[in-house]
């Protein structure tokens, strides 16, 4: 199995709080509206072809206001626009995907796989909440694996919400490996994101 080099880069949210583990139904205490969310099925990367030279800059930025949240939307720009001028990434290289559903982002990394090739440098953002979730294959010491809350859970009350509505770290770490490069730089601006850089 190749390796990739995984580059984390973690930043704590202030409005994140960081006492108590979280059980799948318990991943949105006190984050509720009263809304119908209807999913969306925004598509990525999907007019580029794979003929490009080496050394190409793909950014896929993600994020989801949910609880409290409401600048994820910001960030995403924000983040999209420094890294655009500083690695100067033509737009159709670059997804951005505001309140994101976890479908949008999984599809979003399986057609980014589609387009990198070896040598390609890739750099994927995500701006939201994240949490804890039981772990499901005996791979954390601690006994939870971390989770990407995405725009799934939005208008859902405690008994509603799912575990497939987030995110699970492992699976994240799993499509970023899946990718051709080893240049990979992923930023988690999100608590509970300790684990999401490696690979």
């Amino acid at each position: 199995m190749r390796n990739l080099l995984l580059i984390g880069l973690i930043l704590i949210l202030s409005a994140c709080q960081q006492t108590s583990m979280l059980k799948p139904k318990e991943l949105v205490d006190d984050w509720i509206i009263d809304t119908t969310i209807v999913p969306t099925n925004r598509q990525c990367f999907t007019t580029l072809t794979k003929q490009h030279t080496k050394n190409t800059v793909f950014m896929l930025a993600a994020g989801a206001n949910t609880g409290e949240l409401t600048e994820t939307t910001n960030d995403v720009e924000t983040f999209s626009q420094t890294m655009q001028q500083h690695f100067n990434i033509p737009p159709n290289q670059i997804c951005k995907l505001t309140n994101v559903f976890k479908a949008e982002l999984e599809n979003a990394l399986h057609s980014l796989k589609q387009q990198v090739i070896n040598g390609d440098k890739v750099i994927i953002y995500f701006s939201g909440h994240g949490g804890h979730i039981q772990d499901n294959n005996g791979d954390e010491k601690d006994g939870w694996d971390e989770a990407l809350i995405t725009y799934d859970i939005k208008g859902k009350d405690d008994d509603n919400v799912k575990e497939s509505d987030v995110l699970r770290d492992d699976h994240f770490i799993a499509q970023v490996n899946k990718l051709t490069t080893a240049k990979v730089l992923t930023v988690m601006d999100t608590c509970f994101s300790s684990d999401m850089y490696l690979g």
